[in-house]
């Protein structure tokens, strides 16, 4: 029976290494040398309205959140002030 060489041909160990070392360098270069640009524009008018005092979000009309009880759509039951539990409270407090 004739004896398998247990060993490495050196070239290959060579191109290996070599591949690896492209493979971090690139890696490295795209994490450290290239930042990632963050899109942060297009809220200016959102923020200037909450400047002004006017609320960020307007529900559609007729539309209470987390209210799935009967009656009326959009009149929260009678009950608990800020409607069903479990239902958000869209009322201010009082000042």
């Amino acid at each position: 029976m004739k004896q398998v060489k247990k060993e490495v041909n050196p070239a290959v160990v060579g191109v290996i290494l070599a591949v690896v070392a492209v493979a971090v360098l690139f890696m490295g270069y795209r994490a450290l040398a290239v930042p990632d640009k963050k899109d942060t524009t297009g809220s200016e008018k959102d923020i200037q309205r909450v400047k002004n005092g006017e609320p960020m979000y307007t529900p559609p009309a007729g539309v209470v959140p987390g209210y799935s009880g009967g009656g009326a759509a959009g009149s929260p039951p009678s009950g608990a002030p800020g409607g069903a539990a479990g239902a958000y409270n869209l009322k201010p407090p009082p000042n």
